[in-house]
C-alpha cells in the first residue's frame, strides 16, 4: 500500500463510516473496516467472500470498470449506488473511489456515505417546498443563467443573505469562482444525470468562504427541458478542519512510530524495512548494496561522566556528521544507543564503500565543542556486503555487527565481514 492510502486506512480502519478495499482485477473484497461491516451486518470474513456486486444489485460491471478506469491515485471518482445489506434491505449511498496498492496489488479503494436522509429531503422537497423553506439546511434553487428563484430559511442562516437579499441575485455571488465547475459544466452534468454531488466553496455576505457538501438537483420544465437547477447544501467546513486535524496527527504519529525521537533519523524498525526493500530492489536489478554498522568510541565515557544532555548533544552532531558523509539515496539509521548503521545502495565495489568509511571515521575525529569544551569522539564501522555475505536481513545486520566488533578492538578504523 502506498503512503498516502496507508495514512488514510489508519485514519478511517476503526471509523463507523463506510471504507472498502477492493481487487481492481476480481472486484472481490479485500478489506472492510468495521463500520462497514456493521452496516451490511456482514463480518469481515463473509464479506471477504464477495465481489462488490453482491452488495451493490443495481450496479453494472461496464460501469464499474469505467469509473475504474478513470480514477487515479490522485483523481477521486464519485458515483451513487444502491447497497445491499444482509439481510435484503437497501439503502443509498454516495461513493467516492481512487486507485491504491494493497497488499502488493492494485487495488480500489472506496469510500461510502450514506445518504438516505438526503434522498428523503429531496423527495420533500419535490412533494412539499413549503415545508423545506424551514429546513435548517440550505436550499436554493436557480434557472439556467444562475438566476436564485428560491431561497429558504436555511440558507439564511448558512450565507448571511436575507430572502430579500438573494431572490433574484446570482448565484456567482455565492458561488465561490475558486470551484473547479463552472454553471455551464453543472447544467450539462444535469442534462445527463439529473443529480450530482459534490463538494464546493460558497461565500457568506460577510466574504468569509465556506466548503459544502452540494446535492444538486435537475428542475425540467413540461417539456422535460432542463430550466434550472436545486442545491441542497450542508456545511461541512468544521468537518474538514477536524479531518485535517486528524490527518496531521495521524501524520505525525506516524512519524514517531518511525523515527527516533532525538535525532529524527529512521529508527530500527524503519531501518529494518529499509533494509528488506534495499534486498528486494537489489535482487530485482542485480546489485550491491553496503550494509555499515557503526559504534561512537568513547561516547559511554562522556555520558557517564558529563551526564545525559551532554551525551544527547553528541548523538545529535554525531548524526548531523554522519548524515553529511552518506548520499540522498543510502540510509542513515539509528538502531540504539550509539549505534548507527547505514545502507550504501548500488554499490559498484568494496572501495567505493571504503571512501565511505574514510569519510565517517575522518569526519568522527573532528572536536566536538559542547558548553565551550571540546569532546573527542571516533568511530568503529563494520561492514557486510549484499549479496556477496549475505541474502537475508538478520545475517546482513549479525555479519556487519562481528565486523564492528572487530573494529572496536582498534577503534578508529574499519572492518569488512570476512567468513
Amino acid at each position: 500500500m502506498n503512503k498516502n492510502a496507508t495514512n488514510i486506512f489508519q485514519i478511517v480502519e476503526n471509523s463507523p463510516n463506510e471504507m472498502f478495499i477492493i481487487d481492481y482485477e476480481t472486484n472481490k473484497y479485500l478489506f472492510a473496516n468495521d463500520g462497514a461491516c456493521k452496516t451490511l451486518g456482514y463480518s469481515q470474513d463473509e464479506l471477504l467472500q464477495l465481489n462488490i456486486f453482491n452488495t451493490n444489485p443495481f450496479l453494472l460491471e461496464k460501469n464499474f470498470n469505467y469509473l475504474k478506469d478513470m480514477c487515479s491515485d490522485d483523481k477521486i471518482m464519485q458515483n451513487r449506488s444502491i447497497q445491499k445489506k444482509k439481510d435484503g434491505s437497501t439503502y443509498p449511498v454516495q461513493v467516492k473511489m481512487h486507485t491504491c496498492e494493497y497488499n502488493d496489488k492494485k487495488a480500489i479503494m472506496i469510500f461510502n456515505n450514506d445518504i438516505s436522509e438526503i434522498m428523503e429531503l429531496k423527495q420533500k422537497y419535490k412533494k412539499q417546498a413549503e415545508i423545506l423553506d424551514h429546513i435548517h439546511d440550505s436550499i436554493i434553487s436557480t434557472d439556467l443563467d444562475g438566476k436564485i428563484l428560491s431561497y429558504n430559511k436555511g440558507s439564511e442562516v448558512l450565507l448571511g443573505f436575507t430572502k430579500d437579499e438573494a431572490i433574484g441575485k446570482n448565484i456567482l455571488d455565492i458561488y465561490s469562482l475558486d470551484n473547479e465547475s463552472d454553471l455551464k459544466s453543472l447544467a450539462n452534468i444535469l442534462k445527463k444525470r439529473n443529480e450530482y454531488d459534490m463538494e464546493a466553496y460558497l461565500t457568506r455576505k460577510d466574504g468569509t468562504k465556506i466548503i459544502c457538501d452540494i446535492y444538486l438537483s435537475a428542475i425540467k420544465d413540461e417539456n422535460g427541458e432542463l430550466s434550472g437547477m436545486v442545491g441542497y447544501s450542508l456545511d461541512v467546513t468544521d468537518k474538514k478542519e477536524a479531518q485535517k486535524l486528524i490527518e496531521i496527527q495521524a501524520d505525525k504519529l506516524q512519524h514517531q512510530a518511525y523515527h527516533d525521537n532525538l535525532t529524527d533519523l529512521p529508527n530500527r524498525a524503519l531501518f529494518k524495512d529499509r533494509l528488506s526493500q534495499a534486498i528486494k530492489t537489489s535482487s530485482r536489478n542485480n546489485e550491491k548494496f553496503a550494509l555499515l554498522f557503526i559504534d561512537l568510541d568513547k561516547f559511554k565515557q562522556i555520558n557517564d561522566s558529563l551526564g545525559h544532555n551532554v551525551g544527547d548533544q553528541v548523538l545529535i552532531e554525531a548524526s548531523k556528521r554522519l548524515s553529511d558523509s552518506i548520499r540522498d539515496e543510502d540510509t542513515l539509521a539509528r538502531i540504539g544507543g550509539d549505534e548507527f548503521t547505514i545502507i550504501v545502495r548500488n554499490l559498484k565495489n568494496k572501495d567505493s564503500t571504503s571512501i565511505v568509511a574514510n569519510k565517517i571515521i575522518k569526519t568522527m575525529r573532528a572536536p566536538i565543542q559542547i558548553n565551550n569544551q571540546d569532546l573527542y569522539i571516533s568511530a568503529s564501522v563494520g561492514i557486510s556486503i549484499f549479496p556477496d555475505d549475505a541474502e537475508y536481513e538478520h545475517n546482513l545486520i549479525k555479519f556487519s555487527d562481528e565486523a564492528m566488533y572487530r573494529a572496536k578492538k582498534h577503534r578508529n578504523t574499519f572492518e569488512f565481514y570476512n567468513n
